[in-house]
């Protein structure tokens, strides 16, 4: 398989990954890796990502909302303050969309 080739399905398998891993690689980085290692790779730093995220006591809504794990509070940051938020007002927000997933992957 020539070279270009070869190279353009590694960045095919890298473009799969999570953005700051995209961000990251280079054409330098894709030719030190097969394939096969390239998918490994991916997958293990995908579960580490997903494993990371369970461990972690909020969960991002928006720039500048977060929802507890835990109680299910939601906290609003703004003008150097934070507030909590109802999830109604949540929803009537751009973060909406985003609680409405957590919810539904919770369940």
């Amino acid at each position: 398989m020539k070279k270009e080739i070869l190279l353009e399905k590694k960045r095919d398998i890298a473009d799969k990954s999570a953005w700051n891993m995209r961000e990251i690689l280079t054409d330098e980085d894709l030719r030190k890796f097969s394939r096969d290692q390239l998918e490994v790779m991916l997958d293990i730093f995908t579960r580490a990502e997903a494993f990371r995220e369970s461990r972690s006591a909020f969960h991002s809504l928006s720039a500048t909302e977060v929802i507890q794990k835990e109680t299910g509070r939601i906290a609003c940051f703004e003008d150097s303050c934070v507030r909590e938020e109802s999830r109604e007002e949540c929803l009537l927000g751009a973060s909406g969309p985003a609680l409405e997933k957590w919810e539904r992957e919770r369940a």
